[in-house]
């Protein structure tokens, strides 16, 4: 549902804040695609000046709430963004909502043998592996074996079964500093540590 929100409501202001400190350490291509999806009807060069000043403004949030003031805004993606459709023990345990970091290092598997592929002679394994990850583009099977370690803590809301966010359709409570739950995508019963 689209529709227009008055940014002079207190809630609005708030649920408002939540987004922009979400917005906030993220890229301006990341930032981008998600505005597309709160703002389906805006021009894009607006969001592309909008996501700049999101990441070199000193006040980033009255920007946000001036395009919240004068384009129509996707319901559902604003109240998945600003927690809306959270329960609130959720939101009051989150002491930031920076994602789970991770670290991925790509071996590439043809590197003691690069003289028989035919399309590794003309590039190093860094320039083959940076073209393939930023395009996306994988015409070939991939010719390196990944590894992905956690850098910093799981994040508490999201289910460790399936991924999804946990929110107040799921069965969740805290008990001796764990967030208990019981997924309602998955069934997963598990818990994380609430602090």
């Amino acid at each position: 549902m689209i529709e227009r929100l008055d940014v002079y409501k207190p809630e609005i202001r708030e649920q408002g804040e939540r987004i922009v400190i979400r917005l906030s350490n993220q890229g301006k291509e990341e930032i981008v695609h998600v505005l597309k999806l709160l703002f389906p009807n805006a021009k894009p060069l607006g969001l592309s000046a909008v996501a700049e000043l999101l990441t070199t403004a000193n006040n980033p949030s009255s920007e946000f709430m001036n395009l919240v003031e004068s384009e129509l805004v996707a319901v559902d993606h604003w109240e998945t963004l600003s927690g809306t459709n959270q329960d609130a023990q959720l939101l009051s345990i989150r002491s930031s909502f920076d994602p789970t970091k991770f670290e991925i290092q790509l071996t590439c598997a043809r590197t003691p043998l690069k003289e028989f592929f035919p399309e590794c002679t003309d590039k190093t394994c860094e320039s083959c592996i940076q073209g393939r990850l930023a395009n996306l583009k994988f015409s070939t099977p991939n010719p390196w074996t990944a590894q992905i370690t956690r850098l910093e803590k799981r994040r508490v809301d999201l289910c460790k079964n399936c991924g999804q966010l946990l929110s107040n359709k799921d069965d969740i409570y805290l008990r001796n500093e764990r967030l208990v739950y019981k997924c309602h995508y998955c069934g997963h019963k598990g818990w994380n540590p609430a602090k």
